[in-house]
Order: structure tokens, then sequence, then C-alpha cells
């Protein structure tokens, strides 16, 4: 039987934490992992969702930029990174990853949910109510 503090427990507590959306809990048990597995790829995910929904831009932008920079592809990293510069208002950049994760992910109501925040920000009605149009 394995101990509540075992690497493989303790992950999959965060993963749950973080589909019920408890993100500080799902945080704390991922910090405690990173101390055993720091480039844990699983890991680095849920800090980075984590981070993002407690409004922590700087630090998610950086677990961002750690998981770009490994050799393993997170598809939702474009959509992490327009979520950051659409939260910190930086709408040109946000936009502009959207369209790149629409391209990986065409079906995704919330890339185009952020595509039509950005037009609304830029003052592109027109364009932002058409992506709302996809997003339903």
């Amino acid at each position: 039987m394995s101990h509540p503090d075992d690497f493989g427990i303790r992950l999959d507590r965060a993963k749950e934490y973080l589909n019920l959306q408890m993100f500080q809990e799902a945080l704390n048990d991922a910090n405690l992992c990173a101390k055993l597995n720091p480039k844990d790829m699983d890991l680095l995910i849920i800090q980075l969702k984590s981070n993002f929904h407690l409004k922590n831009y700087k630090k998610s932008q950086e677990i961002l930029n750690l998981i770009v920079r490994s050799k393993e592809v997170f598809q939702e990293s474009k959509l992490y990174q327009a979520k950051i510069n659409l939260a910190q208002g930086n709408f040109d950049a946000a936009l502009k990853d959207f369209k790149a994760f629409v391209k990986l992910l065409p079906e995704s109501k919330e890339a185009y949910m952020g595509m039509g925040s950005c037009y609304m920000a830029l003052g592109e009605s027109k364009l932002a109510s058409a992506c709302f149009s996809m997003a339903n």
C-alpha cells in the first residue's frame, strides 16, 4: 500500500482538485510534488492551470515558458498564452494566440469566446459577434 504523500497519489489528488476547480488545493499538492520531480509535464500543467485560475499570471507565464521549452508539446499552450495575454489586457497578442489555437483545434468554443472578447475590447463589434456565434 502506498503512503498518502507518495508522488503518484499526491499528483492524482492534485489532478482531481483541478477537475473540481479547487485551484489552491491543486497547486498546494502540485508544489509538494515539484520537490520530488519538478519537470513532470502533468505537474507543470496543473501548476500552470492552477496559477492561471488564481490570477497569478506572472507565475503562469513562467511555467508556460518551461512547458514550451520542453520537448513535449502541450497543445493548450497557445490557449493559455492567449488567456494570460487577454487577462493582462494584451488584446492584439491574445487574438494572435487564440487564432493559432483555433488552427490546432477548430472546434474550440473557448478560443472563439476569447477571440470575441479580444475583438470587443479592440472595438470590432461585428467580428466579436461572429466569434461569439461560432462559440455557440
